[in-house]
């Protein structure tokens, strides 16, 4: 656990974003989106929601400007992990959107995690649609 806490790569780089994030607003967009990205996506890792929630509330009026397709479906990625409990249509959307920009992109990683990502998007009635369910509605 100490590899993902203070003393691991990922407080490390929350360091280091952390002492960007307040001259955030005087990049130019493709470098706020870059930094947000990283900052969703590492605060979401350690399990900091404010923190990540906050960095994809100011990632997501960005998604429409961004020029690197890369970019463009990594930020998507950090939207699904990070959209608001109960938002499922959300996560569900900026999954697939990330799936369909990554598929013809050659990065067999990201596209693998987008696949996995849009496959644990669960929606509330998911869990009381299972087969067994469905059957024994009908045998009612």
């Amino acid at each position: 656990m100490a590899l993902l806490g203070a003393a691991g790569p990922y407080g490390r780089a929350r360091a280091w974003v952390e002492q960007l994030l307040p001259t955030a607003d005087a990049l130019d967009p493709q470098a706020r989106a870059e930094l947000l990205w990283t900052a969703a996506a590492t605060a979401n890792e350690v399990g900091d929601d404010p923190t990540a929630l906050s960095a994809s509330q100011r990632l997501a009026p960005l998604l429409t400007n961004i020029q690197d397709p890369y970019l463009q479906a990594l930020c998507q990625l950090a939207m699904a992990w990070i959209s608001p409990v109960g938002d499922f249509d959300g996560a569900l959307r900026a999954a697939s959107v990330s799936l369909e920009q990554l598929r013809g992109q050659d990065e067999p990683f990201w596209t693998a995690l987008a696949v996995v990502t849009l496959g644990s998007v669960r929606r509330p009635w998911a869990a009381t649609t299972t087969p067994c369910t469905i059957c024994a509605r009908r045998a009612t």
